[in-house]
């Protein structure tokens, strides 16, 4: 175990709560022993069923941003092949309101319209010692840290531009 901030976790928790009821759990870590940032969301199952699956996921990561899936019963998610991962939106750090709108998409069975296109997330100061500790290990580039640190609370003592 670490203690280690998760240097995305401000901003998943910001996207957990724009998708507000559509959000069942939200899993976020960042393993020691160097492997990057994850989240993982599990979207409500009523609203999934409505959809047509029997579960639905969202994956994040700083290197696809934010991917769908559907849950297959019995299958192991860790050793899924990318080939199961369905784009969500672009960029990397979408907006949350970015996010939810193309969750709605999804529940509402129109996947042809993904992934939704938006702007990156402003940038912010990336003095935050999570963010440069990621940037450091190569688990964060520059420009992914910076729009990350957009979702940090500045009462925590750190600087904003």
């Amino acid at each position: 175990m670490t203690d280690t901030p998760d240097p995305h976790g401000p901003y998943i928790a910001a996207v957990a709560a724009a998708l507000g009821p559509d959000c069942a759990a939200v899993e976020s870590a960042y393993p020691p022993g160097g492997d990057p940032p994850y989240a993982l969301v599990t979207l409500a199952p009523g609203r999934a069923a409505t959809a047509g699956y029997d579960g639905l996921r969202l994956a994040w990561g700083p290197d696809r941003g934010w991917d769908w899936f559907p849950e297959l019963a019995g299958d192991d998610y860790e050793w899924m092949g990318l080939d199961l991962l369905h784009p969500l939106v672009q960029p990397v750090v979408a907006a949350p309101a970015l996010v939810a709108a193309a969750v709605r998409l999804l529940l509402l069975a129109r996947t042809e319209r993904l992934p939704l296109p938006g702007p990156e997330a402003p940038g912010a100061s990336t003095a935050i010692p999570a963010l440069g500790a990621a940037v450091a290990r190569g688990h964060l580039d520059p420009v992914t840290a910076a729009a990350l640190a957009a979702y940090w609370p500045s009462e925590r003592g750190w600087s904003r531009p």
